[in-house]
């Protein structure tokens, strides 16, 4: 079921790259828990590590995808953002912007 994922252990992005990046990851659609092993704890692990990084550098996650449908996030692929996913990562963004417009002023 798995092949070749379940043999390597490949990431696009290492873990210590991650750190240095700002940004969430939406849970893997249901394509992509079934095209690559351990999926859903990758996920976990790499959204675990930025929580981390929050704390250390002072900094909130955005939480686009916190209470919403998981399983129209993506499109079929399981992996890229749906026309849904990509709203909410946009009202998540102007939520924040629209929250925090006065606070340097």
């Amino acid at each position: 079921m798995f092949h070749l994922t379940s043999l390597y252990e490949f990431h696009y992005v290492s873990p210590t790259c991650f750190k240095e990046n700002i940004y969430h990851i939406a849970p893997p659609g249901k394509k992509l828990i079934e095209k690559v092993y351990n999926i859903q704890e990758d996920t976990n692990h790499y959204n675990a590590i930025l929580e981390e990084c929050s704390l250390e550098k002072h900094f909130t996650i955005a939480q686009a995808f916190k209470d919403c449908d998981k399983n129209h996030i993506t499109i079929a692929d399981g992996h890229h953002l749906s026309r849904y996913g990509h709203s909410l990562v946009l009202n998540c963004l102007v939520k924040i912007l629209k929250s925090r417009a006065f606070e340097r002023i």
